[in-house]
């Protein structure tokens, strides 16, 4: 099995139990250029778990192959069973060995077809921050990639009102994303506490295209008294088109209180001047 497999770019899992049941010898090869510590110790706890086992031992050899070979002794005791087959523990090795980029390229060819997932994997596989990939799974970045693509320009804002499956009764999350400038919590908290709900958090994202321009991307967690009876699709649309408006405003507030500052500042300009041509 092994020479089978030669240099293929793929994870394999070989197996066998000493004669006297007291541990698994499982040796495990993987795609050189996934491996980290972080893969190895995640992979030795699925070999724990799986085999029921007590302890583990491992030895990792990295060569010039393609490929890079785990050896891992799971310490079992001699009465204990297994509770996956060898070729359903392969496939949650091959799982845990996928990397986040891998499970971005994927998800965005199945939504998109391969011609555009692939354009858009170009653009965007570098960009998300070690912060975003911890954070959330690569196929909940396809929706997020799709908002950056709808953004028209520098300033411009997309939003996503939405309810984590994992969410507390009466909590729910709000995505804005704008092109080239965060957007000041001490602008968007006033803002979303006028339309009726508590902000809990921000988590913000800076993502980079390829193209070297930057999106930010505003995860807001709210609070509603009566969210677990909310229609959250019936509800969505009107609840960003109405801060959508509110930001504008914001905005032309901005412009005509910087306009007003302005006027002032040359009606005292053109004051002082006068008074410097009266006293000569």
């Amino acid at each position: 099995g092994i020479l089978g497999l030669g240099e293929r770019q793929r994870t394999r899992l070989f197996m066998r139990r000493d004669a006297f049941r007291r541990f698994y010898s499982c040796l495990i090869y993987t795609p050189r250029e996934n491996f980290d510590t972080a893969l190895r110790k995640r992979m030795q706890q699925v070999l724990l778990e799986a085999l029921n086992g007590d302890s583990t031992e491992f030895n990792v050899l990295l060569t010039e192959s393609a490929l890079a070979r785990i050896h891992i002794l799971v310490h079992v005791r001699p009465d204990s069973e297994p509770n996956y087959t060898e070729a359903e523990l392969e496939k949650r090795l091959v799982k845990v060995a996928r990397r986040w980029e891998d499970e971005l390229f994927e998800a965005l060819r199945e939504r998109h077809g391969e011609e555009r997932g692939n354009l858009l994997y170009l653009r965007y596989r570098e960009g998300f921050p070690a912060s975003y990939r911890a954070d959330y799974e690569a196929r909940a970045a396809v929706g997020d990639i799709d908002l950056m693509e709808s953004l028209s320009g520098p300033a411009s804002l997309a939003m996503n009102l939405y309810l984590p499956l994992e969410a507390r009764t009466g909590n729910l999350r709000f995505k804005i994303l704008q092109d080239g400038e965060p957007v000041p919590l001490s602008v968007s908290l006033p803002m979303l506490e006028h339309m009726g709900v508590k902000v809990l958090e921000e988590r913000p994202y800076a993502i980079q295209r390829e193209s070297g321009t930057t999106v930010w991307i505003h995860d807001i967690g709210l609070s509603l008294a009566d969210a677990e009876s909310l229609d959250i699709d019936r509800v969505r649309d009107l609840f960003q088109e109405v801060f959508l408006q509110v930001w504008r405003g914001a905005d032309d507030s901005n412009a005509a209180r910087s306009a007003s500052s302005s006027r002032e500042a040359a009606a005292t300009r053109r004051e002082k001047r006068s008074r410097v041509v009266s006293l000569s």
